[in-house]
């Protein structure tokens, strides 16, 4: 039981982490595209809020579709920006997969790191 709990706890941290990762990146290439100030981050936490969601929809998807989802979202979501207008969809939905591929080799790296830990591996 001890066992499950400890796997629960692992699991929550590492979608959280998955967040966080997903925020940090959106509000870098947020900020380097001019947003400043509380609009920054609020901005940047719902660019992150979609993507996630985008890539959480898509892995029913045989894991595929969270590649193709998340990366779509964050392009859907940044489309009409004046500040971000010049980059092509093409370059919007690759920095998406860029941001989406990143966050997951990080997170799966750690759960790995954490298997190994409680000795799954």
């Amino acid at each position: 039981m001890v066992y499950r709990l400890v796997m629960l706890v692992g699991a929550l941290i590492l979608v959280g982490l998955f967040v966080m990762q997903l925020w940090w990146l959106c509000r870098t290439f947020l900020s380097s595209r001019g947003f400043e100030g509380a609009s920054l981050d609020q901005r940047a936490l719902n660019l992150a809020t979609w993507t996630f969601a985008g890539f959480a929809a898509g892995l029913p998807f045989f894991a595929f579709g969270a590649l193709l989802l998340g990366p779509w979202a964050f392009y859907r979501n940044l489309r009409d920006e004046p500040s971000v207008s010049e980059l092509s969809a093409n370059a919007l939905f690759m920095r998406g997969f860029g941001y989406i591929l990143a966050a997951v080799v990080v997170t799966g790296a750690v759960c790995a790191g954490f298997l190994y830990v409680v000795g799954a591996v």
